[in-house]
């Protein structure tokens, strides 16, 4: 059984912390990391290795699924699917999924989780079926990240550049939004660049 949380930003480009509301468990944090690489520059490789292994299993299992790669671009836009082969039995065959461009690691009393992130047509950061961020990427910075060069998107509409001086500098979002599941809208009461 998942937990229930709330994401209101998307901050790629390293490390860059997210809060989220975990159920009656208050605010919550994670970080999103555009590639291991990133991950093991704050934490063990190992863990990162683990996490994107999760997150990876997440998106294949809860992505949006479409039957030809036009389909999927349509809804994602150009270039943005990847094949995914279904497993054995499940009668679907090849199917098209949303990119992976980045994962998020949480930690919660009952122990880490990690979540996949991508992102739609309009740029909006996406886990699962559910939109995470209240403001979408221009078509620049969504390249920029599937690329690997980094970038950042808040729910202010705050953008971090790589390069631009400000590399390694947190990001927060408090979230509302007690019953809402993760994944789901959350409204954002405040944002703040540390």
């Amino acid at each position: 059984m998942k937990r229930s949380r709330t994401v209101a930003a998307l901050l790629l480009g390293g490390i860059s912390p997210v809060l989220f509301a975990c159920g009656d468990d208050g605010p919550e944090e994670a970080t999103v990391y555009p590639s291991v690489e990133a991950c093991t520059a704050e934490k063990p490789a190992s863990d990162c290795a683990e996490a994107f292994a999760a997150a990876r299993e997440e998106h294949l299992a809860g992505a949006p699924r479409f039957s030809s790669r036009e389909a999927c671009e349509a809804e994602m836009g150009d270039g943005a699917c990847t094949p995914a082969n279904e497993g054995v039995g499940s009668g679907t065959g090849n199917v098209f999924v949303p990119a992976l461009v980045g994962f998020m690691i949480g930690r919660s009393l009952t122990g880490g989780y990690a979540q996949p992130v991508y992102f739609d047509r309009q740029g909006y950061a996406r886990s699962g079926n559910t939109r995470i961020a209240e403001t979408p990427l221009p078509p620049q910075r969504r390249d920029e990240i599937r690329q690997g060069s980094g970038g950042v998107a808040s729910s202010s509409g705050s953008y971090y550049r790589p390069g631009s001086g400000n590399a390694g500098k947190s990001f927060s979002v408090t979230t509302s939004g007690r019953s809402a599941g993760f994944g789901s809208t959350g409204s954002s009461r405040g944002f703040s660049g540390s």
